[in-house]
């Protein structure tokens, strides 16, 4: 995952806020989480914070990856 930019999208940035993650917390699911792929360029990171399990639906491309969506997972 080294190496692409993250973009978060306007839509990404208010669940964030509304589901009280932190753009930080999204980067580290990126990097760290487990990765679920949903098509050719679609994927789901999955980390658990201690704020609950943060799930972040991301569009892929070489070069980025744009942070679509962001909600609250059940137990993992």
């Amino acid at each position: 995952m080294t190496g692409r930019r993250i973009i978060i999208t306007k839509h990404a940035g208010e669940r964030i806020e509304a589901h009280g993650f932190t753009p930080e917390e999204i980067t580290r699911a990126i990097h760290d989480g487990e990765r679920i792929l949903e098509g050719r360029r679609k994927a789901r990171y999955r980390l658990r914070t201690k704020k609950g399990i943060l799930v972040a639906i991301c569009i892929e491309t070489t070069e980025e990856i744009h942070v679509i969506t962001v909600t609250r997972g059940k137990r993992w």
